[in-house]
This record gives structure tokens, sequence and C-alpha cells, in this order.
């Protein structure tokens, strides 16, 4: 009887498999990405974004998504490594032990690499060499009919009731984070062994690979983030930046109506909040041009810096809101603050950029134009 109940479903997986086009997962987790290593993603291979390791919740979760997309797989012509472009890490060497990678001491090196050229002297005073209102004059897609930030009055946006959001490998750990004075904001940009964060599902008809987040913040506790929500503003507002994966990088990403995704924080001071590890670093990056990378990162998994996805959010069809003010983004901002520690705060606020005290680096709110919105 077992014999028979094993060849049903030997026959089942075989059939599925021929079906679907898509193989079984390996027996052992190295075996696939040995193959993956002998071939160019270059439009050569149709592959799941996922490479097989040794964590089976991230292989578990990552099955359910395909298999809740109905098999539908993720491909990308140009998946970025340590290697160079389409190009998957050897797997002449076994892979490091995901236990092993958050086991690691901590690493920390500092450097200074200021920013400099002509795409660096926008301002946010009016004073500035080019202020918000006349960035137009150097960058004219600032003066465009999509451009970003807004006011969103959630009453106005169209119910949105479709399935959720589909945050993938959040809680990955990067294995480096390199935090950057721009002069202008903060930047977090992590490295990632095999798949970096994806979002999809939704109301996205692609997938969005991570690329960097940073942070807008105000002089006090009412004023600072970008957008506002039913004219209400809070003092700090974090931007999560992904790319649509059929592209090649933000660059080109940039140049095109469906290349960015940005996910839109907004943070308020609670007293009894406790500090972020997230924040911890950043008296090490006080002056423009400062940087620090650190090796095998405490709590800089995207997870920590987003919490659940579980919220509800607007979205509309907006831009960059920083020169060249590109008309590319599809922006999700999230109706429901997240709390922030004084002292985590005031830390920001005592950064210097290019023009003294960065705080106050947020962009002024522009015309809808009568763009509509969606309220997820």
């Amino acid at each position: 009887m077992k014999l028979i109940i094993l060849i049903v479903i030997a026959s089942v997986t075989s059939v599925v498999a021929q079906v679907v086009d898509v193989e079984p997962p390996p027996d052992e987790a190295d075996e696939l990405e040995q193959q993956e290593s002998r071939v160019n993603l270059s439009g050569v291979l149709q592959k799941p974004y996922h490479t097989w390791g040794a964590d089976h919740r991230e292989n578990e979760k990552y099955f359910d998504y395909l298999f809740g997309k109905k098999f539908r797989i993720i491909t990308s012509p140009a998946y970025k490594t340590s290697a160079g472009p389409n190009q998957i890490p050897s797997g002449d060497k076994e892979p490091t032990p995901a236990a092993a990678i958050r086991d690691a001491p901590e690493v920390t090196t500092k450097s200074y690499n200021p920013r400099s050229g002509e795409d660096n002297n926008y301002g946010y005073r009016p004073d500035s060499e080019y202020p918000p209102a006349q960035w137009v004059q150097k960058w004219p897609e600032c003066g465009g009919t999509r451009q970003s930030p807004i006011n969103l009055v959630l009453n106005t946006c169209e119910k949105d009731y479709g399935p959720p959001l589909q945050s993938i490998f959040f809680k990955k750990h990067p294995h480096t984070t390199m935090i950057r004075n721009l002069g202008h904001t903060v930047q977090y940009s992590f490295e990632y062994t095999g798949t970096p964060p994806i979002l999809t599902g939704a109301f996205l008809d692609a997938e969005y690979l991570f690329t960097q987040l940073h942070f807008h913040f105000g002089t006090n506790d009412y004023t600072g983030s970008e957008h506002s929500i039913n004219s209400v503003t809070y003092p700090m507002e974090m931007h999560l930046v992904f790319y649509n994966s059929i592209y090649n990088d933000t660059q080109e990403a940039s140049e095109h109506p469906d290349g960015l995704l940005v996910l839109g924080l907004f943070f308020q001071v609670l007293e009894k909040t406790p500090n972020q590890r997230f924040a911890l670093y950043l008296s090490d990056v006080p002056t423009d041009g400062t940087e620090i990378k650190i090796q095998n990162p405490r709590s800089h998994r995207l997870f920590d810096f987003v919490g659940s996805m579980d919220f509800h959010y607007a979205t509309y069809e907006g831009s960059l809101t920083t020169p060249p003010c590109s008309e590319a983004v599809t922006w999700i901002v999230s109706a429901r603050p997240r709390q922030i520690s004084r002292h985590d705060l005031e830390t920001f606020r005592s950064l210097q950029g290019v023009e003294g005290p960065m705080m106050g680096n947020n962009r002024p709110l522009q015309s809808t134009n009568g763009r509509s919105c969606l309220y997820h």
C-alpha cells in the first residue's frame, strides 16, 4: 500500500513540474547554487530570484509566494552581485551558514568621501544656490505634472480591497552596511549574499528590488516629513527606495515611469520608545562626506527599520523629491506613523550637511494636478 502511495505522489509531482516548467527544490542546499554559478542570467535563464539556502523558512516562504502567484516565475535581465552584473557568486565554496554570519563580530571602517559637482548644489533654504522654488531652472523635470511630495487626503482616495503587499526577505541579514552623510540626507545601503529584499504583490504588477533608504526630518516635533496625510505632518519621514527588476539599476529605472518604487514611513516622537540600533552609528557620520562601513551589522534587516507590513497606506504616481525630480516613482505612503525616541531624533538633528544643520531637508508640497490615489 505504501509503495502505491509513493508511486502516485511521484507521478503527480512529475506532472505538476512539467505543466508549470518549474523544477522541484533540490535535495541539497548547494546543488542549485552550483548550477546557477555556471549560468549567465542575461536573458538566458528563467530563474526565481530566490537562491536556495540553509534557512528553510525563507525557502518555504518563497515557495508559498510562487504557488500563491500561480507559479509565476520572477525574472530579471540584470541581477547584480559582488561578482558583477548578471553573475551569480561562485558556487565552488560552501556558503557561510546564516547563523555564523549573524554571530560574527561587527567590524567598522570610517572614511571621508564628500560629494561634489553641480548636481549637489541644490538646497532647502531661501538663500541656497538653488532653493526648492528654483530647482526647475536647472532641473526642468522638477516643474512636471506628477511631482512629489503631496498632501494625501484619504477620503478622496479610491478604496483598494485587493491582496496585501508581499515583502520578501525583509528579515534577511545584510553582510555589510554603508551609512553615508550625503550632505542633504543620511543614507543606508546594504550588501546581501544572494537575493536582495523584494517588494511586490497588492496592486503592483512587477517585482521591485531594494537599493537604499534615507531620511527627511525637521527642526521640531510637528514638521519635517515630506508628505502629509490629511494635512498632518510628522517630524521625520523615511524613504525606502526600490527599482523595477526589469531594469538594470536605479539609473536606468529612473528613466521610465514604472521604474522606481518608494515606501514612505512617518515617525513621531514617543518619549518611552527605546533607542533603535539602526541609529547607533549616526554619530559616526556627523558632517557632509563622512561615512562608515559596518561588516556583520546587527539589527540592519529591513524588518528592523520597517516592522510589520500590515498597515494601511495610500499610493499614487509621483517623482523623486530631490533633483532631478524624475517622474518615475510609484509611491506607497503609510498612513500610520512609527515611533522614534527623543534621543534618536535629536541624533538625526545633530547631523551637519552642505548648508550647516541638515534638519529641514524636506521639499515643500507639490500640486496634485488632478492625480488620483488608492487607499488600502
